[in-house]
């Protein structure tokens, strides 16, 4: 006999087939029980563990990437090692979010790059695995299976999760949060809230942003008539103080830390609110691209009021005129055509993509931020408060770094996937046949483009490390005398990234080489070939542009001018 089914399909008429009741667990079911075991699910749950976390440690370790630092992780793979060795906190000047909760768990383990990396891996296992449960409660087993897969196919999920960043343990924080949360909304427990609190915070200690997560769950409470009882509620307000208390302490503590560059809020390079407005549009775009499999999965435009309709073709066509005039585009650094990060060194590798190809990303993402904004509209009033509260104060502290002009990466909206997909995947919304085949297409190709630019950047992490570490080997210059763009520069620097650098450090370096101490490289390593005045061409060194297939490249190693080499 045929099981029931909680992704409900719509015939020609509209008639649903399958009835979601029939899927809805009880809410207090742990998530690891599969109840009516369902291939959908196995099959989602496992290409999401697959290829989120399992099969970029396998190119990572097939490439001899895993165990070097990665974009900006050499600042926390150093303070993390320098913990582990002195236990003294010591950070590096690249660091505006909180950090230290990330790596104190580590301990002593911290010493060692390859533990850092499987700890970052068991994160991103944990985050999907909270996320499932997160969903399942909201939309059924089988949506909540989907939609992990499609958190699992964010550009730089499987790039985070082996590597020392912040973004992945953060992702496991808040998803614990909310998954600790519902279960202690539901049961009015205090011990849950304790856990809640506790996750949190810790949150908190790794990326500020992380306690909109507690805070939407406190505020949650008080609309359950329950937890607001006398023996309910001096708990909860004891717990709510004692994280206040402890986040403002920290904060304060943070602040003092050497080399902490702990962020400001000045307002006095605020760049405008069109500029705000258009940074925001980059942010949803990025995220209505990368989900735009749920959303043509579950955007039903021909059954919504007129209204919405309105909203959402007046919302697509100013997508289309700003993103047509220059105006948004997506936000760097991981869905990029050269390359996950390619600023981070010297050169541009080659497009890893046919242009035709890479320019449908754009008019998809248009097509998905306006259909989600009708989706969002549609569905208002489906959604949590603790998910609103988490998005409005997420918001705010966006607001916050605009302001000091800083970068509004692609990698920063990871987390709010989360609530976005509760409002996508809300359990009962019916869904047509011809909606699966085309999600199912639309989630193959962003599948297959975010996992080639992983394998790329492995690759070429790798490539460039060693064609560094090559000449140090053949005893031409020490390691800090090679220029090998962010990561091996600022790994050998004295102590990080130091502001102002000097004025007369070789042309032509990498241009943040001068800030690490590395002003007069005798070796620089490109990603392309380089003209510079005293420069020659030492080696090159090949490498496949995805790892295992793709055309043959090469990392370019030049000999500079300078004399000094420390050999």
């Amino acid at each position: 006999m045929s099981q029931p089914s909680d992704i409900v399909v719509s015939g020609p008429r509209g008639t649903a087939v399958g009835d979601p009741a029939a899927d809805r667990q009880p809410a207090s079911s742990a998530w690891w029980r599969v109840r009516e075991r369902s291939p959908l699910v196995v099959l989602a749950l496992g290409l999401a563990l697959f290829l989120g976390v399992v099969f970029p440690v396998i190119v990572s370790v097939w490439t001899g990437s895993y165990s070097i630092p990665h974009n900006d992780s050499w600042a926390e793979t150093r303070a993390a090692e320098n913990f582990a060795r002195t236990g003294q906190i010591h950070l590096y000047n690249w660091n505006s979010m909180s950090l230290v909760g990330m790596y104190i768990p580590l301990w002593k383990l911290g010493t060692w790059i390859t533990v850092q990396e499987i700890y970052t891996g068991l994160l991103a296992v944990v985050a999907l695995a909270a996320t499932f449960d997160i969903l399942r409660d909201a939309g059924g087993r089988k949506r909540a299976a989907i939609g992990v897969l499609a958190m699992a196919c964010w550009p730089g999920f499987g790039l985070l999760s082996t590597s020392f960043m912040t973004d992945i343990p953060a992702l496991a924080a808040i998803a614990v949060t909310f998954a600790l949360g519902r279960r202690a909304l539901e049961r009015a427990s205090v011990p849950l809230f304790l856990a809640v609190t506790v996750v949190g915070f810790w949150g908190f200690t790794i990326r500020e942003q992380g306690i909109a997560a507690p805070l939407g769950i406190y505020v949650a409470a008080l609309w359950r008539p329950a937890l607001l009882r006398r023996d309910k509620l001096p708990w909860l307000l004891g717990f709510g103080t004692g994280m206040a208390v402890a986040a403002l302490v920290f904060e304060q503590w943070r602040r003092k830390v050497v080399n902490g560059e702990p962020p400001k809020v000045s307002f006095a390079q605020f760049p405008g609110w069109a500029s705000m407005a258009h940074t925001y549009a980059g942010s949803w775009l990025v995220l209505a691209l990368v989900l735009s499999p749920v959303i043509l999965l579950t955007a039903r435009p021909w059954a919504w009021s007129w209204p919405v309709r309105l909203v959402a073709l007046a919302a697509f066509a100013w997508f289309a005129w700003d993103v047509h005039q220059g105006l948004i585009g997506i936000p760097q650094n991981y869905l990029e055509m050269n390359g996950a990060y390619f600023p981070a060194y010297l050169g541009l590798r080659p497009n890893l993509f046919p242009q035709p190809l890479w320019d449908i990303l754009l008019p998809l993402g248009c097509l998905s931020s306006a259909l989600l904004i009708g989706l969002v509209c549609e569905r208002i009033r489906a959604v949590r408060i603790e998910f609103l509260v988490f998005w409005l104060v997420t918001a705010a502290f966006a607001i916050l770094e605009i302001s000091e002009l800083w970068i509004q990466f692609d990698r920063y909206q990871l987390p709010l996937t989360i609530p976005v997909l509760t409002l996508l995947l809300k359990r009962g919304e019916p869904i047509t046949r011809p909606q699966i085949g085309l999600a199912a297409l639309t989630g193959a190709f962003i599948a297959s483009v975010t996992g080639l630019i992983m394998m790329n950047a492995l690759t070429f992490d790798a490539a460039t490390w060693h064609s560094a570490q090559a000449v140090v080997a053949d005893g031409k210059a020490s390691a800090a005398h090679v220029d090998a763009g962010l990561d091996w520069t600022a790994w050998h620097s004295p102590d990080g990234y130091k502001k102002p650098y000097d004025p007369g450090a070789e042309h032509g370096i990498y241009e943040k080489s001068a800030g690490m101490g590395n002003d007069h490289p005798c070796y620089v390593v490109a990603a392309s070939p380089q003209q510079q005045p005293g420069w020659s061409l030492y080696a090159t060194h090949e490498y496949r542009r995805f790892g295992f297939i793709g055309p043959e490249q090469h990392t370019y190693v030049y000999r500079t001018a300078e004399t000094v080499c420390g050999n």
